[in-house]
Formats: structure tokens, sequence, C-alpha cells
């Protein structure tokens, strides 16, 4: 019988410098506040990338970390408020877990080169709403690109370098084409212009043809 693969992890790195969120959170409940935070990340990977939080695990984490009911809960307010864990999945699914959680273990997961790993479904906060907002992201980025005047004059050099090197794009060229056969149509339709003469300008010239004549006969 195959085992099941295995979700723990016997570590998980911690970042020498805190962002702003955790920050604010020592400033807020101080260094017992970031030991809380501290020891549900490590609830959290001694399961996986998540792990249920209901009244009997409060209880227990109380109990071992030597901090009152109302502590606990004004910390794991802070933290859902803040996205430090995921208040829908708590709300819906009574289980403690985030986006970044669930990144981290995946690259541990990966570095540590594991045959088979995944994250549930309805707990996977990795390509479900985020994914739609890095798509937004990246098409508002390649659209202030194309606005960006820099980026206007880098494809300004690159077509003017490519016409010195006598590669001129496709789409110059076809336009140039079309040029060139609309001025020789021009030019062709001046010179039939020319050549057809109208019966008012024949019967002029006869005139001035007979005017010519009986001048030089006086």
């Amino acid at each position: 019988m195959p085992r099941c693969p295995r979700a723990a992890l016997d570590y998980f790195p911690i970042d020498t410098s805190w962002n702003l969120k955790m920050r604010l959170l020592v400033a807020r409940f101080g260094l017992d506040g970031l030991g809380a935070v501290i020891q549900l990340e490590q609830m959290i990977f001694r399961e996986g990338y998540s792990c249920r939080w209901s009244h009997d695990a409060e209880c227990l984490f109380i109990m071992e970390n030597s901090t009152t009911k109302e502590r606990i809960e004004e910390v794991l307010e802070y933290c859902l408020a803040n996205g430090i864990f995921d208040r829908n999945i708590l709300m819906n699914k009574g289980v403690l877990t985030s986006r970044d959680i669930q990144l981290q273990w995946l690259k541990i997961c990966e570095i540590s080169r594991r045959k088979s790993y995944s994250i549930a479904p309805e707990l996977d906060l990795t390509t479900k709403q985020y994914e739609f907002e890095d798509l937004k992201n990246d098409r508002s980025q390649e659209e202030n690109q194309d606005r960006n005047p820099k980026a206007q004059k880098n494809s300004e050099r690159m077509r003017n370098d490519s016409e010195k090197s006598g590669e001129i794009p496709h789409s110059l060229s076809k336009e140039n084409e079309i040029k060139e056969k609309e001025s020789i149509a021009e030019c062709d339709e001046f010179n039939n212009t020319e050549q057809t003469e109208s019966p008012l300008m024949r019967r002029l010239l006869q005139e001035v043809e007979i005017s010519k004549k009986k001048a030089g006969k006086i």
C-alpha cells in the first residue's frame, strides 16, 4: 500500500527584517504578539500549509503559551484584518492558512525535491482569486509601458536602426508599396489627361494656326 505524501515541514524560514504589518504587530502587542504569530505558524507548518483552528486548539494553544483567551483573540483579529492569515478560509473552513504560508510551503517542497505535493483546491489561495489579479496587473504594466515616452523612443530607435541596416519592417514596406502604386497611378492619369485633348482645345488650336497663316500671307 503506497504511503501518503508527507505534508509537514521540519523547519520554516523567518525573515531577518519584518515587513510593515509585522512591525505594527510588535508595536501594538509587543513581543508577546510576535511570539504568538510565530507559534501559530509553527502549528501550521507542522501540519503542512494549514491547520485546524477550533475551540480545543485555542484552549491548548493558550495553555502551552501561557497567554489569555482575550489576548490571542486580539492578536488573531489583527492578523486576519491585515492578511497575515486568511479570514474567509477561517470562517468557512475553520482552518488557519494564508497565501504567503502556502507559497512558502510550495517553495520548501520544491527545494527539498519532494516527489508529490499539492494544495487542496478548496484551500488553495495561490491560483484562485489571485490569478486574475496578477493577470490584470501584468496587463496594466504592459499598457503603461506602451504609454511611456521612453518606450516610444526606444521603439523609434529600433525602427531607425533596422532601416539603416536594410531591414525594413514588414508594415513599413507594405505602406511604401501602397504609396508607390498610388503615385504611379497619379502619373498615368496626368499623362492620359495631357494626351487626350478636348474638342474645345482642338478648335482653339486650329483657330490659332489659321491666324498664323493669315498673318504670314500679309
